[in-house]
């Protein structure tokens, strides 16, 4: 991640995705496509890759906000538009807590 994010002098942001493949949880939608190291929200209804929540991100990014309270989705999508977006895929499984039942089925399945 630290490579593509000091390689590409466009980058703002990059973030580590994984194809919803490889998730635990079968229900997660997606969040993102990933082409080329670019992150984008195209064909909304395939969306083939998960957000782990770890980002490196350039503080610079959030000097435009007039709000304290926002989502991060609104930082996101100006970077998308801008090409500033980049995203490296992870090749481990995911085992994200998603719901009470997905951590039963967790427990079980690593016998805690």
């Amino acid at each position: 991640m630290e490579k593509v994010f000091s390689l590409n002098k466009n980058s703002k942001c990059c973030m580590l995705v994984i194809n919803k493949k490889r998730s635990f949880d079968q229900n997660f939608k997606g969040d993102f496509n990933l082409e080329n190291n670019l992150i984008n929200r195209k064909n909304k209804d395939n969306l083939k890759y998960i957000y782990t929540g770890l980002q490196i991100i350039d503080p610079k990014v959030f000097s435009s906000l007039n709000s304290k309270i926002f989502s991060i989705n609104v930082i996101w999508d100006q970077l998308i538009k801008n090409n500033e977006l980049y995203g490296v895929e992870s090749n481990i499984d995911f085992f994200h807590v998603s719901t009470i039942n997905t951590y039963k089925k967790l427990l079980e399945k690593f016998k805690y």
